[in-house]
């Protein structure tokens, strides 16, 4: 009865189907576990990677409060009359903002971010690149507008002061670093005259004031996004474990 029913054509036909299916299903199930693994290892990089970006922007906050706070103090001191060349070089000056973003776009467009477990790290990388990034590229954008708008009245009203004779050299030197002990290659000297003109006009003074608004709002956001940084990181790590 046994080697009759093996014979059949029937259940041979039956029991081979049985195989194809039962192999396809195999395949896919080792092939989804294969895609499940390859996604949440591009997923794990990916962290990894929005950790260097993060470590780069730490960076570049830092260096533009840097430059931010130095340009509040100038505009004290230009208010208060106290003005010279020094200050009024870094009062003529704006910081950009440069946003290190490539993780998290390849996290995204790969829909390796579907494969985080923590929602509450999906939730702090969209209020970091969205909200903090759109932040601090408009306070820039509107911080430079008004360095625009005050060399603009400069150049119609002033005589620039003298600059040293342009050099490649010295230029590139500076940029890259080689020349740090050397005086800004853009640096302008203003004589005193110059100097007493520019402490008593009204609307260098009120540019002054619109700066510190503004800029004193600008470091406010470097300073919270610091903040976000730092909670991303501790979540990130939390999710490498």
């Amino acid at each position: 009865m046994k080697n009759a029913l093996l014979t059949n054509p029937a259940f041979r036909y039956i029991f081979e189907i049985f195989i194809i299916v039962f192999s396809v299903t195999i395949s896919f199930y080792i092939q989804d576990e294969l895609n499940e693994r390859d996604k949440i290892k591009l997923k794990d990089d990916s962290l990894k990677g929005v950790l260097i970006d993060l470590k780069k922007d730490e960076e570049f906050y830092n260096a533009a409060l840097r430059s931010i706070y130095s340009k509040l103090n100038s505009a004290d001191k230009l208010i208060d009359g106290g003005i010279d060349s020094g200050i009024l070089n870094s009062f003529l000056s704006y910081w950009g903002f440069v946003g290190h973003d490539a993780s998290i776009k390849s996290l995204i467009s790969t829909g390796a971010i579907e494969y985080i477990s923590d929602e509450s790290l999906i939730e702090e990388l969209t209020k970091y690149y969205e909200n903090q990034y759109s932040i601090l590229f408009d306070t820039a954008e509107n911080e430079e507008k008004l360095y625009w708008e005050i060399m603009s009245y400069l150049k119609v009203n002033y005589h620039f002061g003298k600059m040293m004779k342009s050099s490649k050299s010295y230029i590139k030197d500076w940029f890259t670093g080689k020349g740090v002990e050397k005086d800004h290659p853009l640096r302008m000297e203003f004589d005193n005259a110059l100097l007493s003109q520019l402490s008593k006009d009204q609307y260098i003074i009120n540019h002054a004031y619109q700066l510190k608004r503004l800029d004193g709002l600008h470091a406010g956001f470097y300073e919270q996004a610091l903040i976000e940084l730092e909670k991303l990181r501790v979540l990130i790590d939390n999710e490498l474990k």
